[in-house]
């Protein structure tokens, strides 16, 4: 697999801190942001679960396709791993 410089940056600065960040701002500008952003964010969470679970089939996370739709995705916040929150939070905070 092949490096993600973005989510390698982001998960070594969060190691290396008290993080934290209000999960419910995050989750109101991740709903706000525009599709580049949210882009982002949806790879974020794939390239960590890839690294979890390199035979994936489904969507991770309890993912669920919105109005059977390829292209939306719905994640619920509370059902990633704590590490993956604070990176995707760092993400958002870093790009807004």
């Amino acid at each position: 697999m092949q490096n993600f410089e973005l989510y390698d940056s982001l998960k070594k600065q969060v190691e290396s801190v008290n993080n934290n960040f209000d999960y419910n701002t995050i989750c109101n500008t991740i709903s706000n942001t525009d599709s580049k952003k949210a882009q982002t964010v949806l790879a974020l969470i794939l390239y960590h679960y890839n690294l979890e679970d390199s035979k994936f089939k489904n969507i991770p996370y309890s993912g669920k396709i919105l109005n059977d739709s390829k292209d939306l995705i719905l994640f619920t916040f509370n059902n990633l791993p704590p590490i993956l929150k604070n990176i995707i939070s760092l993400f958002i905070f870093s790009v807004n």
